[in-house]
């Protein structure tokens, strides 16, 4: 009996220590299961802290593009206005030939029979004026053509760019 009893004792004691042992090894897989998910977060953490990095890069090239797009327009619509303004001054200078030549004509036609060569001279050289004016303008009208197209195609890639930083924005 007495032995039955030890043995019952020791078996307790086992069973007691088997326990605590499983006990411990549930803590321990408890424990390693809390610095798996610590890693998790940190990793999860620092990827996020990379995806913010990349995002505030994008966004900042964003607005780097944007705004040498609007330099650019501003310079476009400069070339723009001095074209518009040298095309006036062309223009006015065409006119002022044009009526130059004409008085020049109607002087000379009054002293014609006195100085039919020199008329003749004065007349070719203000055609040639003339000619140079004329061309100079539809030199520039085509520039300004140019500068228009430039300006429509930065214009596009503004709108672009714009469509581009609303989407990063959202």
């Amino acid at each position: 009996q007495a032995r039955r009893e030890m043995l019952i004792e020791r078996a307790e004691a086992e069973h007691v220590e088997m326990e605590r042992l499983a006990a411990v090894e549930a803590a321990e897989r408890e424990e390693k299961e809390m610095e798996r998910l610590e890693r998790v977060r940190i990793e999860q953490l620092r990827q996020s802290e990379e995806q913010r990095r990349q995002d505030e890069a994008a966004r900042q090239r964003a607005i780097e593009r944007e705004n040498e797009a609007a330099a650019e327009r501003k310079e476009m619509a400069e070339l723009e206005r001095a074209d518009k303004e040298r095309l006036e001054r062309l223009e006015l200078e065409r006119i002022t030939a044009e009526e130059q030549m004409r008085a020049h004509e109607e002087e000379e036609m009054a002293t014609a029979a006195v100085n039919d060569t020199r008329l003749v001279e004065a007349m070719q050289s203000q055609k040639l004026r003339l000619e140079e004016v004329n061309n100079e303008a539809r030199e520039s009208a085509n520039q300004l053509a140019q500068v228009s197209q430039e300006r429509n195609h930065l214009q596009n890639s503004y709108q672009e760019l714009r469509v581009i930083c609303e989407q990063l924005r959202s």
